[in-house]
């Protein structure tokens, strides 16, 4: 992290992260699901975000390196200790989560979404698995990358709306 890097981001340094191998939260409405819409992007004429919130912004680790019918992800987790390290530095509330089935990180990131994010400038989900074709994999099964940032949009997620939602997927082929 350089001088400019510093500036920008300030110094809000929070408490180390904290690794989860499961998910705990479960849904907030199990009953029927939404109807899912399409996704229009509204624009916008602002050319900066607010950067005065208390906590720079939470960061969501997914980790997998055991995934079904693949081989494993070997070095992965140098990779999520490293970007852990570094997310930290810039002063994000990092949380990994390891080993997650497509059916926890539902219920993750419908938990992540009811959260109150007004006190963060901006959010991080950083994915680490397999991949091919739009689709990266959880332990269990394929998936399409939109069922990780559709939780997070408009209505569903109110103190995240206009705020910054940074999407980072490493992946390999999958069969690699």
């Amino acid at each position: 992290m350089d001088e400019k890097d510093i500036f920008f981001f300030g110094s809000k340094k929070t408490e180390k992260s904290k690794t989860t191998s499961d998910a705990q939260a479960e849904p907030q409405n199990p009953s029927k699901p939404k109807e899912v819409k399409p996704i229009i992007s509204r624009p916008t004429t602002e050319v900066d975000y607010r950067t005065d919130n208390p906590h720079i912004g939470l960061a969501i680790i997914l980790n997998h390196k055991n995934v079904k019918g693949q081989l494993k992800r070997k070095g992965t987790e140098k990779d999520r200790d490293d970007i852990t390290a570094s997310l930290e530095n810039f002063g994000f509330d990092v949380r990994v989560y390891n080993e997650l089935t497509s059916r926890k990180i539902k219920i993750l990131l419908n938990s992540v979404a009811a959260e109150d994010h007004s006190r963060y400038d901006c959010f991080v989900m950083v994915v680490m698995t397999h991949g091919d074709k739009g689709r990266i994999c959880a332990a269990d099964e394929f998936y399409s990358t939109e069922k990780l940032w559709v939780p997070l949009l408009g209505t569903n997620c109110p103190t995240l709306l206009g705020k910054p939602k940074i999407f980072l997927y490493k992946h390999v082929a999958a069969n690699a």
